[in-house]
Formats: C-alpha cells, sequence, structure tokens
C-alpha cells in the first residue's frame, strides 16, 4: 500500500488468472480497475461509470447517478468468487432499434442500455450489477448479448424486483431448472458456439446452474419477459464473469 499526493493505492495480484486488481482512493472516490489499458470501473459519491479505454481515449460506455457510496447490498456475497457493486441506477441512452436475422428477430426499439462491456479482460470473480428500472408498459423485455470468440461469459442471479416488494418477478433466473424455461436465445448473425444452460457448481454465482456463453464470431441475444406496472420502479440485478478471451463484448439492454 501506498500514499502519494492524498491518493492510497493498493494491488491485488490472482495468480490463477495472471491478473492485476488496482484499488486507490481519495475522500471522495474509490476505483477499482483491471489493468491500465482495460475496463475499469469508478464509483464516487454521484455517479457510477464503466469505462474503457481504446487507443489512448477514454469513452463512457454506461453512466448512471446512485444516492449513495458503496451502500449495502441487498444480497449476500459470501463466495470468494463473488463480488457486488451496489449500485440504484437508471440511464437514458437508447439502444439499436430491431436485429434481424434468419432465424429470429430482436426487437430494442424502446430498449435503453443498461451495461456495455467491451474487451474487457478476464475478471475471475462473478461481479453484481444494479438497476433502477421504471416501466413503460404492463410487460417488460430483458435482454442480454453475448459475444466472446476464445473464452466465455457467465451469467447467473438474474433479478427483477418491485421497489416495496420481496417478490421475484424473473422465473429461472438462476437457472436452477437446468435449462432455459422462460429465456429465449436468438442468433441472428449464426455465430458459433453460442450460449447454453451449464450444469457446473464450481463456477456458478449460487446453485449449480449458470447460463455459459461464448459465442463465436457475431453476438447471440439472450432474453426473458416479465410482468411489470407502468411507472412502478423496479431493481434488475445479475451476475456477470468473464474469461476475456479476444474480441469480445457484453450489453445488457431494458424495455418494453
Amino acid at each position: 500500500m501506498i500514499k502519494s499526493n492524498g491518493l492510497i493505492f493498493t494491488l491485488n495480484y490472482f495468480q490463477t488468472n495472471q491478473t492485476c486488481q488496482l484499488f486507490y482512493y481519495n475522500n471522495n472516490s474509490i476505483i477499482i480497475e483491471f489493468y491500465s489499458n482495460s475496463t475499469f470501473i469508478f464509483i464516487n459519491q454521484s455517479k457510477l461509470s464503466i469505462i474503457t479505454v481504446q487507443s489512448n481515449k477514454l469513452t463512457t460506455l454506461s453512466e448512471t447517478s446512485t444516492s449513495s457510496l458503496l451502500s449495502s447490498s441487498s444480497r449476500s456475497t459470501s463466495s470468494s468468487r463473488s463480488t457486488s457493486l451496489p449500485t440504484s441506477s437508471s440511464t437514458s441512452r437508447t439502444s439499436p432499434a430491431t436485429i434481424t436475422g434468419s432465424n429470429c428477430t430482436i426487437n430494442l426499439t424502446n430498449a435503453i442500455t443498461l451495461l456495455s462491456l467491451v474487451n474487457v479482460v478476464s475478471s475471475g470473480i462473478y461481479i453484481q450489477y444494479s438497476y433502477n428500472y421504471t416501466a413503460l408498459t404492463n410487460l417488460t423485455r430483458l435482454t442480454f448479448s453475448f459475444r466472446m470468440d476464445s473464452a466465455s461469459w457467465f451469467l447467473d442471479t438474474v433479478s427483477a424486483i418491485q421497489t416495496g416488494s420481496s417478490t421475484q418477478l424473473i422465473n429461472n433466473g438462476d437457472f436452477s431448472f437446468g435449462d432455459n424455461t422462460n429465456w429465449f436465445l436468438c442468433n441472428p448473425y449464426n455465430a458459433t458456439n453460442i450460449g447454453f444452460v451449464k450444469d457446473d457448481p464450481s463456477n456458478t454465482q449460487s446453485g449449480t446452474y449458470y447460463w455459459y456463453d461464448g459465442s463465436k464470431g457475431a453476438a447471440d441475444f439472450l432474453y426473458t419477459d416479465f410482468s411489470t406496472i407502468k411507472g412502478f420502479i423496479y431493481t434488475i440485478s445479475f451476475y456477470l464473469k468473464s474469461n476475456g478471451g479476444m474480441p469480445n463484448n457484453g450489453r445488457v439492454y431494458i424495455g418494453s
């Protein structure tokens, strides 16, 4: 641990996947960073941004408001494979409109982008992402898009809960059925090695099953619909882990 110019630095090294994790903070912020030229997550008292660095140029992929700094998470992360970023967030960034392929169509006309990750290095652990979303209609669609040409994404424990309630609205959000019941897979670009539900307790965030996706050559899309009430606020959360194979991208959309 080093203190310099009002900043405190500490570094973690993960031998299993040979990555470095840099933590540093001042009175106003905390930064968690994987390598200096890749993806890092910046948290301060007013906003959370997920930013990627490419060719020495910063591009903000997702920027959200948060009411407090590192508030208590609503979900336990006792496993050493998991960590959480408890945030309260919203976004107005719009997504692509409609994606039509030879075997399916993804309609994102009224959707917004919750998360966009591009060419991230291996995280080695599950990270929880959490957002507040105001429903536009009585039926809401949550869509995940994955591509990782030489490795895989891991998705688990997807949740949607109305503010003030404890009722889980996403059926089979942890893939505990052992299949993709209530989920729909779309492969509009005819990618290979598309996603599926995998039985592998050693790599889950919880339980036995998770969504394993190494879509190669193009992205595939996984989506689920759940009932909402127009104007009501819902907390959307999920756990995501990556192996970091290049090129890769992971995006999450929500809308009616």
